[in-house]
């Protein structure tokens, strides 16, 4: 078996079935049921259970996961290991849950230690969450709400709200705050590729009746955002980086629980000299929010 294999393996469990899998790895269904049947012919047997709209493990297949898992650990571990020699101790890895919060964060740090070079990354899912903590190959994380894990500290840093992005004369540009069921009537633009807000929009979204347009390429979004008609997702957050959507727009946030985020700060144990400078930086973000 290689690591190929033990990645497509992890990929499904945490997607649920071949299709979802595929997406996210931008790979052919086939390509991963291929690679999933060596593996079983490997290990000797099926690793899942199998139904018509979710794959679920098997006893084979929970112990197959539980060492794909540490193992694509354990080789992330040793990448991190072998970048931070390369790099040096001047560079932090941070992996944010959202990119407005990222957007948001990274150059309020810039402006605490600005001879520290900031890497960072965005996580769509739990699951890929908890792998990139166990992988250490990071040195912080940013979550939507606190990071319970074992061996990790977690503090407040900021927190989001939805808001809708509207024309002047767009009907509801005089509103104080618009709920779901408003904005009904036509398509929501997002730019984003993936994330927290993602995740837990699209069903959301479903349930509601709302149609929204997902961008991941900002030339097209910008294209369709300055249509006369459009109405766009964006954030507090998201606005105070000036995201482009247009000095003659109106933000106006979405009233729903469901559209605040708290992001938290969370940090190994045992790393608190390494993470003064993430520590700090937050204290200067939640000053400035």
């Amino acid at each position: 078996m290689d690591l190929v294999q033990l990645r497509y393996l992890c990929e499904v469990v945490e997607q649920g079935s071949v299709t979802a899998a595929a997406a996210c790895l931008h790979v052919s269904q086939p390509a991963i049921s291929s690679m999933l049947r060596k593996l079983e012919a490997e290990v000797g047997g099926p690793l899942f259970d199998r139904s018509h709209n979710r794959m679920q493990l098997n006893d084979l297949g929970e112990v197959a996961y539980r060492h794909a898992l540490q193992v694509l650990a354990d080789v992330d571990s040793m990448e991190e290991e072998l970048h931070r020699k390369v790099a040096g101790e001047t560079t932090l890895r941070v992996a944010f849950c959202d990119s407005s919060s990222m957007w948001y964060c990274v150059p309020r740090f810039s402006l605490v230690y600005p001879k520290i070079r900031l890497e960072t990354s965005v996580f769509s899912s739990k699951a890929e969450c908890r792998r990139i903590a166990l992988s250490q190959r990071v040195d912080a994380l940013v979550t939507n709400g606190a990071f319970e894990y074992r061996g990790w500290t977690s503090m407040p840093l900021v927190s989001d709200i939805v808001t809708v992005s509207v024309v002047p004369d767009d009907p509801l540009a005089s509103h104080t705050f618009v709920t779901l069921s408003e904005l009904r009537d036509r398509p929501i633009l997002l730019f984003v590729s993936k994330g927290s807000m993602l995740a837990r929009g699209e069903e959301l979204w479903r349930s509601r009746g709302i149609q929204v347009e997902v961008y991941d390429d900002y030339f097209l979004f910008a294209q369709r955002l300055h249509d006369t008609e459009a109405r766009a997702f964006s954030s507090l957050l998201a606005q105070t980086y000036r995201r482009g959507d247009g000095e003659y727009r109106v933000q106006i946030p979405v009233d729903e629980p469901d559209m605040r985020t708290d992001y938290w700060l969370s940090y190994p144990d045992g790393e608190g000299d390494r993470a003064t400078p993430l520590i700090e930086s937050a204290r200067f973000v939640q000053k400035s929010e």
